[in-house]
């Protein structure tokens, strides 16, 4: 269901007196704000929720013919009282992250809303949306919670997507999904980066402006 997240301006015609009866001038109308969407994406992601998040955006995608600003859609993170919507299956959170930033959605503007929290692989569907916004109090996290070891193909799809939506650093989004793995914070000549112990490593031996 469509609801409109910016108000509607309405720009009214001022009225100028001008000599010989001309036609008052009128100031242009407002533009038309973009049309937002709520999508309700319930945690842990498990059987078909991927399957229907999906179908949800494509109705919306096959229902918008404006050719307006790009419309947004917000998925609200919902996980049930007294949870942190821990559970996720991984593989389908990455088949959701992966249509999040597939060339059928650059039309929209995607936004990952988490109220309350978003722990385990829901973290990998947040990370694959244009922005994150979160209530004061939320949790977004521990995206490794629940499993026994962390194998690279974990790794790659944290890597894939962080590097497909670039929301966070791929740094940032490994050490999400392992708390084991240390991050550090380099300060070259460009900015700031964030780096795994491998990364650091290479950066150290390729780049010659990292500051101590």
């Amino acid at each position: 269901m469509g609801f409109t997240l910016f108000p509607l301006l309405i720009a009214f015609a001022s009225l100028v007196t001008v000599a010989h009866s001309q036609e008052p001038e009128r100031e242009p109308p407002a533009a038309q704000p973009p049309a937002a969407h709520r999508i309700r994406v319930p945690l842990p992601l498990r059987d078909s929720t991927d399957r229907i998040v999906k179908q949800k955006v494509q109705r919306i995608l096959s229902g918008d013919s404006s050719g307006a600003e790009r419309p947004v859609i917000v998925f609200e993170f919902w996980s049930p009282e007294g949870s942190d919507g821990r559970g996720s299956e991984f593989e389908r959170a990455l088949s959701l992250a992966r249509f999040l930033t597939g060339p059928e959605l650059d039309r929209v503007r995607t936004v990952a809303f988490i109220p309350k929290a978003a722990t385990g692989h829901a973290v990998l569907v947040a990370l694959a949306c244009e922005e994150i916004i979160m209530s004061e109090d939320a949790i977004l996290g521990d995206a490794g919670a629940g499993e026994p070891s962390i194998g690279p193909t974990m790794r790659g799809g944290y890597a894939e997507i962080s590097r497909n939506r670039r929301t966070v650093p791929e740094a940032i989004a490994l050490g999400m999904l392992d708390p084991k793995l240390t991050i550090s914070q380099v300060t070259t000549g460009s900015g700031v980066l964030y780096a795994w112990p491998e990364e650091l490593e290479r950066l150290q031996n390729e780049r010659n402006d990292i500051q101590a």
